[in-house]
């Protein structure tokens, strides 16, 4: 896939650069993904490499001076063995990268913003406002500090219109992991006949959806407390996830339209919220 990464300028090393704040590296160690106990060892965030750059930015639409971390070099030395990396935001967003796909669909980790290379860099970032909605969100996506750039304006996982990463806020916490076991822990009632439906959970609500504690917690979880699917028809999903809603930050419907999605697709991931929730 091509790479539209683009406006990188000459690389500027700093002497002594801080981390990353408040962020946490942890590198799965079992052979299984547990969500209640995964056995993970913490690693040590890098105190050198941090760098300048210009970058396209999908959230902010235009190219931004940042100073950070190449995702890629911060992970490199710890990726032996695994093959995802696991970014989990404030806001509750969870977004998987497969591990080799940053040398095409690069990850940076901004903690300063600057309006030139020479800076000065400050650690905050202006808040966005929900773009994707026919009125603006009033709860804008904010930043602490951590913002991930990303320049691409595909999502390889995905496969999908919906890029993740125009609504995650701060980076809190990134997972070097074996993507196909959390994966298999993600589809634990899920039987052969609704595997279809977990694939499309997978590729477009994994994001912001948790199933039964499990997962993201931005969204609805789609079985706790209540099973999604006792409260819509497949025909009502296909509406809810296609079309935009006029009112619907009245009624509290803030999720982005994906409007390639089908209505076989909606019925697949129906039947598969339901197997989900039986128990």
């Amino acid at each position: 896939m091509k790479s539209f990464f683009v406006g990188l300028t000459s690389v500027v090393f700093l002497a002594s650069p801080t981390s990353a704040s408040a962020l946490e590296i942890f590198k799965q160690t079992s052979a299984s993904y547990d969500f209640q106990k995964l056995k993970r060892k913490k690693i040590k965030f890098p105190k050198k490499g941090k760098e300048v750059r210009q970058l396209f930015d999908v959230q902010y639409n235009k190219k931004i001076f940042v100073q950070g971390f190449d995702i890629a070099k911060v992970i490199g030395p710890h990726a032996q063995g695994m093959d995802t990396l696991l970014l989990n935001f404030a806001n509750g967003m969870s977004v998987p990268v497969p591990i080799n796909s940053l040398s095409t669909e690069p990850v940076f980790l901004a903690t300063g913003l600057a309006k030139s290379k020479k800076g000065p860099f400050k650690a905050s970032f202006p808040s966005i406002a929900k773009f994707d909605e026919m009125i603006r969100d009033p709860r804008p996506i904010t930043f602490s500090t951590n913002k991930i750039v990303y320049s691409s304006k595909t999502y390889i996982p995905s496969q999908s219109l919906f890029i993740p990463f125009k609504y995650t806020d701060s980076l809190q916490e990134i997972e070097i992991i074996n993507g196909p076991s959390r994966e298999k822990a993600l589809a634990f009632r899920a039987k052969p006949s609704v595997e279809k439906g977990h694939a499309i959970y997978m590729k477009r609500c994994q994001y912001c959806h948790g199933v039964d504690d499990r997962g993201a917690k931005f969204g609805r979880d789609f079985v706790d407390p209540i099973p999604m699917y006792t409260m819509k028809t497949p025909e009502n999903l296909l509406t809810h996830v296609k079309y935009k809603k006029i009112d619907g930050i009245e009624r509290g419907l803030l999720m982005p339209a994906q409007t390639n999605l089908t209505a076989s697709e909606a019925k697949y991931i129906w039947e598969w919220m339901k197997a989900a929730a039986a128990k």
